[in-house]
């Protein structure tokens, strides 16, 4: 995490250099955990295996496209409220994707990609009444498994909270609760959802 340069304008004070020691030991532990704190982009330094520990508050969208990326919220209270695009394997844990907060319609929360892999588990789904109806777009060679997910909030429009063209069992939901109007969708397989 690069550190913040400040400009000084008179000599510091023995509280000012306790300060700004106290707030580099901070990014500086922060960084070695591998938590991002919010808002804050996605880096993925490695070309694959990348760890993203998200603390709580907003967090815009991003895009993964670094092999076997995994995305944790470490605490309740993670919101992202931007499209994440996913064009490479990943898993993510515990991230509430919303567009409950923004005033501007959302095409969809998540966009699986390519031939990507991705796991979501004890993730929520959220959308409002002004959003379209597809909560989570899957490309025709992409695959998902959503493990203990929920989907609540409703659309004003018709439609499935799947878009997804691909092939049937390409889709996998086990042990969800679909608290919307809107049906999963064609071309899932859902086990023990509600």
């Amino acid at each position: 995490m690069p550190r913040i340069q400040e400009l000084i304008t008179r000599d510091p004070s023995p509280v000012d250099v306790f300060n700004h020691k106290v707030r580099d030991d901070v990014a500086t532990l922060l960084d070695t955990l591998g938590i991002e704190p919010a808002p804050s982009s996605f880096p993925q330094p490695r070309s694959t295996n990348n760890n993203i520990s998200l603390t709580a508050g907003s967090h815009g969208g991003a895009s993964l496209t670094k092999e076997d990326t995994r995305v944790r919220a470490i605490p309740a209270g993670v919101e992202m409220t931007r499209t994440l695009s996913v064009s490479r394997d990943c898993e993510v844990d515990g991230v509430h994707f919303t567009s409950v907060s923004t005033a501007v319609a959302t095409a969809s929360l998540v966009s699986l990609e390519g031939t990507s892999v991705s796991v979501f588990r004890g993730c929520v789904f959220e959308k409002s009444s002004v959003d379209e109806p597809t909560y989570i777009s899957v490309a025709t060679g992409a695959k998902a498994i959503f493990v203990g997910c929920v989907f609540r909030g409703n659309t004003g429009a018709a439609g499935d909270l799947f878009s997804h063209a691909g092939a049937g069992g390409n889709v996998q939901l086990l042990g969800c609760y679909n608290k919307t109007t809107h049906a999963y969708g064609a071309n899932t397989t859902q086990t023990a959802c509600l």
